[in-house]
């Protein structure tokens, strides 16, 4: 009769199970496992190489009760857990934030072509061309009259040319702002050269700018 296995046989024993079973896990369950969605599929025991003297007499079990088997199944279990657990690959995406457009700002000039800027000093024969223009206009006074007796009671310079020539250009003083001049000034400004600044207008045909005060009117040396 064969007599009971000793402790330290059955040791050895289980040893040479767990790596017989590692390398029948290894090279042989590995792709079945990866191949199952589910992680505990076991390998059959007829598919494990005998490893001598790995079995005990009797109903096939080592002195721990646990059959080749199901230490096989233990250990494929266990690497199909490991192998699941491991995380996916991923692929990284680099994301390249372009800088945003430089945004341009419109600003609208705050410079003026409104009456008489950059016009400058017209001759008294342009006159005509800038109306409703702010203008300095330079010419010769060659006749000037003071209608006392009309409406308004105005005084008239005439540049360039004398009544009633219509090509003339008139300066028009009227009566309430003859006070604020030093002297008549159809007296004071006859024959001589000026400039009048004022806004440009037409009556009947020909240029004049009304003036208001002396200011307005430039004796030119």
């Amino acid at each position: 009769m064969l007599g009971k296995p000793s402790r330290g046989v059955v040791g050895t024993a289980a040893v040479l199970l767990l790596v017989a079973a590692f390398l029948a896990g290894r090279y042989q369950g590995m792709h079945e496992v990866l191949r199952h969605d589910s992680p505990g599929t076991v390998e059959s025991p007829a598919m494990l190489p005998a490893v001598p003297g790995a079995e005990a007499p009797g109903a096939g079990t080592n002195a721990s009760g646990l059959s080749g088997a199901a230490i096989t199944s233990t250990t494929t279990s266990s690497l199909a857990a490991t192998t699941s657990s491991l995380p996916p690959a991923t692929s990284a995406r680099s994301t390249i934030t372009s800088p945003p457009a430089p945004t341009t700002t419109l600003v609208p000039s705050t410079s003026s072509a409104g009456a008489g800027a950059g016009v400058g000093i017209i001759p008294w024969w342009e006159a005509l061309d800038h109306a409703g223009e702010e203008v300095t206009v330079e010419g010769p006074v060659v006749g000037t009259y003071y209608a006392r007796s009309s409406n308004g009671g105005p005084t008239f310079l005439n540049l360039g040319r004398d009544y009633p020539d219509p090509d003339r250009f008139t300066v028009v003083i009227w009566e309430r702002y003859r006070g604020r001049f030093p002297g008549a000034p159809e007296v004071i400004y006859r024959g001589q050269t000026i400039r009048v600044t004022g806004v440009g207008a037409v009556y009947k045909g020909s240029p004049q700018i009304e003036v208001k005060r002396p200011e307005q009117i430039e004796p030119v040396e």
